[in-house]
């Protein structure tokens, strides 16, 4: 008896209830990622117009069975460079995922895609597998961590801590950044954003994002500025540390930028107000909290110093087209 062929297509989530199907993927996969339709179509809003995001569901037999969204990098100047983000379950057939790879190709280069860039855990191995003999060309590998907040234990970083609160640096939230300056307090963010992040190990050229579109994906996380801390040398902000509460299931926090402008280096104040973060998260009831790092940034050891534990390690893949 010959084996019964599987068949697959791709649709454009676009309405309501599509939208509810990719929430529902994102939560099955990592409950971490929790959303809504609504909270999706906020997302949605705040891409600029040549960024040509979309969302796709994959299906077989009538059930969506993965999904995705494609978009040109517009926080880069290399123009026709487009990132792929796939979710799909850890067994995934190698057929759906050559599937997946094809048609999501196809659909970035009817939008002048010169080049994909995507990144995937190593446990999906077989769209590991389809993106290798697909002709990418591997980048950087970026542990992903997570630590249980309830084991955190910072008595060897209270030095650190003491130091930075008795410096003539201050420590504020982003909440409070912008209640002392409403009108040029995201900007000054923005800049300290951009100029921390150029010096991450990525596989692009990062030139920063749009301030519109910065301020309006910050936006829709006010609900955890709390969270995030800024330092202060004066008036100009020097670092930040960045920890974003899900709104749905609050027990899990995800990390962002942690980092601080080259001048103020290797005085213990990233390790300080990460730690101090950190602490602040579990307080709130936080129980679970995730990281990725490039796997030689010297962040990645202080995570584990701090009791994080591996998770997921993500490889970053490129193909010129």
């Amino acid at each position: 008896m010959s084996p019964i062929k599987t068949e697959f297509e791709i649709r454009l989530a676009v309405s309501d209830a599509d939208l509810q199907q990719y929430a529902d993927m994102c939560a099955k996969l990592r409950p971490d990622q929790t959303t809504t339709v609504q909270e999706l179509r906020d997302q949605d809003g705040t891409m600029p117009p040549e960024s040509n995001f979309e969302r796709q569901l994959f299906i077989s037999n009538g059930e969506v069975i993965a999904a995705s969204n494609t978009m040109q990098g517009f926080w880069t100047p290399e123009k026709g460079l487009y990132m792929i983000s796939v979710k799909l379950g850890e067994n995934a057939p190698d057929e759906l995922c050559q599937f997946m790879l094809d048609q999501l190709t196809e659909r970035v280069k009817v939008h002048g895609a010169t080049k994909i860039n995507i990144w995937i855990p190593t446990i999906h191995e077989s769209m590991v597998r389809a993106i290798e003999s697909s002709g990418y060309t591997f980048d950087q590998a970026n542990p992903e961590s997570m630590l249980e907040l309830e084991k955190l234990d910072l008595s060897q970083f209270q030095e650190a801590v003491d130091s930075l609160m008795s410096s003539d640096l201050r420590v504020i939230s982003l909440q409070d950044l912008l209640a002392e300056d409403p009108e040029n307090g995201m900007r000054r963010y923005h800049e300290l954003d951009i100029r921390l992040t150029q010096d991450i190990p990525l596989p692009w050229e990062f030139s920063g994002e749009p301030l519109e579109s910065f301020e309006k994906s910050f936006m829709l996380e006010s609900h955890t500025f709390d969270t995030i801390q800024v330092v202060l040398d004066g008036e100009k902000l020097i670092g930040t540390s960045m920890l974003f509460r899900n709104r749905h299931n609050p027990i899990y926090f995800l990390t962002g930028l942690t980092g601080v402008d080259r001048e103020y280096r290797r005085r213990g104040i990233a390790k300080a107000i990460k730690a101090m973060n950190f602490n602040l998260a579990k307080e709130k009831g936080g129980k679970f909290l995730f990281c990725d790092n490039e796997e030689k940034n010297p962040m990645l050891q202080l995570n584990y110093q701090l009791g994080f534990k591996p998770y997921w390690v993500w490889n970053s893949y490129t193909k010129n087209l």
